[in-house]
């Protein structure tokens, strides 16, 4: 195992909170308190909407006769409200036909959510055993329940994490051999990635959770899509089991959709530009951030999440910008100031303008890595003939002991000297 890195997130994500026994005595009384607090608080209805009539007593939904529901459950705009005996809407904790209900301050049901230590399940029901299904904490472990109620064992995927649950059903901490090979799971039993500290040493992990124990690693990153050609990369990626890396732009947003593909896939994904219009970008430090920020509300659109990660268009030591002196000098301080971490490369493809050959693109991805522990490789994803190559040097890198990465906040940046 080799020693790496000085720093590492911890990126733990709490799935669940456990629910308790709590007996139908205290919950009622907490009920009536909420019951009391709700009365202070106006829900966020249009008193002009066709249905909805309000006073300082509260709201009540009247229909195009006149009457309005009382004691009865009504389905408006897809959410379930209940309205008392006087034909108002209810908010809390509200037993009825001796089912436990809570509703928003808006009126609606919750349902399959939890109420601070009260979890209410699909049907909006709290019951004495709502939540015993799927994660729930006892004893300071984790477990994952099924449907039937057993409890599940072995590798489990949650989301877009692996978990190892043990012969017991907790889920494992620390080192697991499984099948020959060493994973690492944090605290919260999630499977680590990339570099991890174990509290003696650094460790770098595969993007399927092995321990590596060598530094033959490439890093494909691929700047400029996704465009036409991107889809047939992501095939090729999986049919491989790689995951790469995507600087993404917004230069043809008729793909923009295949964003939120590539990020479920498992591929790590960074701002590029979204012009890519290099006199406009780097004309001022304004510019450029107006711009990068243009595109991260692109990311979060298609994959509900910002990134820290980004590629200067034509990297950190362009020359390209030289029309306003030193503005790179000052965009790769204030990247720092702001949290961001860019990523330049050490491993050209040679399809950015010296060759259309894929034979030579290829030609050239096994010459550079090969003078290289770790490579940050650029390529292009809106180039077909790069897509042909890559399809070739994936098996053959491969086949020669390599392994790939996504890029994260705790790889190598493979940082250029900055020329501006």
């Amino acid at each position: 195992m080799c020693l790496r890195r000085q720093t590492i997130r911890k990126m733990n994500n709490k799935r669940f909170k456990t629910v308790g026994k709590v007996s139908s005595k205290i919950l009622a009384v907490i009920m009536t308190f909420a019951i009391v607090l709700s009365l202070s608080v106006e829900p966020s209805i249009d008193s002009n909407a066709v249905g909805w009539k309000g006073n300082t007593s509260g709201w009540w939904y009247e229909e195009s006769d006149g009457s309005y529901p009382s004691e009865s459950w009504k389905q408006i705009d897809g959410s379930w409200y209940y309205f008392d005996s006087a034909g108002y809407m209810v908010t809390g904790w509200r037993k009825i036909s001796g089912v436990y209900y809570y509703f928003e301050s808006s009126g609606a049901m919750a349902a399959d959510k939890w109420i601070g230590d009260y979890y209410v399940d699909a049907s909006g029901a709290w019951t004495e055993t709502a939540g015993s299904t799927g994660w729930v904490m006892r004893g300071g472990k984790w477990y994952f329940y099924n449907e039937d109620g057993s409890a599940a064992t072995g590798w489990k995927k949650s989301g877009r994490d692996w978990y190892y649950l043990d012969a017991d059903g907790s889920a494992h901490t620390g080192w697991l051999s499984d099948g020959g090979d060493w994973y690492y799971m944090d605290s919260d039993g999630k499977m680590s990635i990339d570099w991890i500290w174990d509290g003696s040493a650094w460790y770098l992990m595969s993007s399927e959770g092995k321990w590596i124990s060598d530094n033959k690693i490439i890093y494909l990153t691929f700047d400029d899509g996704p465009g036409p050609y991107t889809q047939r990369l992501l095939n090729i990626l999986d049919k491989n089991g790689v995951k790469a890396t995507f600087f993404v732009t917004a230069a043809y947003p008729e793909y923009s959709y295949l964003i939120g593909t590539e990020y479920n896939a498992g591929h790590s994904i960074g701002v590029h530009t979204y012009t890519h219009n290099y006199q406009k970008i780097y004309s001022s430090e304004a510019a450029y951030w107006s711009d990068f920020e243009r595109m991260e509300s692109v990311i979060q659109a298609q994959t509900g999440s910002r990134t820290n990660m980004f590629r200067f268009p034509g990297g950190s030591s362009n020359l390209v910008s030289s029309f306003n002196s030193g503005v790179m000098t000052r965009l790769t301080t204030q990247a720092t100031q702001k949290g961001y971490t860019y990523y330049d490369w050490n491993v050209l493809s040679g399809d950015a303008g010296d060759t259309t050959d894929s034979s030579k693109i290829l030609e050239n991805l096994k010459n550079g890595v090969k003078t290289h522990n770790e490579s940050v490789i650029l390529c292009h994803d809106i180039k077909d003939y790069t897509i042909d190559a890559v399809e070739d040097f994936i098996p053959w890198a491969l086949a020669n002991g390599y392994t790939f990465q996504p890029l994260s906040e705790n790889s190598i940046t493979a940082h250029h000297t900055v020329q501006n």
